[in-house]
């Protein structure tokens, strides 16, 4: 049976997540779920894109560690926050060892 892999990336103000779950055929086998303090992101706005990065590698390379699987090079990003106004918007972000954010 085909494994399917998706990763999220969650930017909130307190907490910086990411979840790496492992389908296989319709269901969920496994999930993995990484945090670290949020630096660089205020009231769902991205203050400091340099802590921000920082943080993304931190949580991810935690995650690299932890997971038995390889993380995916692509990501679904959720930004939270009563500011964040809601958009369905495709976008590609470059960033270190992941082909597309």
């Amino acid at each position: 049976m085909l494994e399917e892999k998706a990763l999220i990336v969650d930017l909130g103000t307190t907490n910086l997540r990411v979840a790496l779950s492992v389908l296989k055929g319709n269901q969920v086998e496994e999930t993995y779920i990484k945090s670290v303090p949020s630096r660089g992101i205020k009231n769902g706005n991205i203050s400091n894109t340099q802590l921000v990065t920082d943080c993304i590698k931190s949580v991810i390379n935690k995650l690299k560690v932890e997971a038995p699987t390889t993380v995916p090079k692509e990501a679904y990003v959720i930004v939270p926050g009563v500011q964040t106004i809601s958009f369905s918007i495709e976008s590609k972000i470059s960033f270190p060892a992941m082909k597309t954010i």
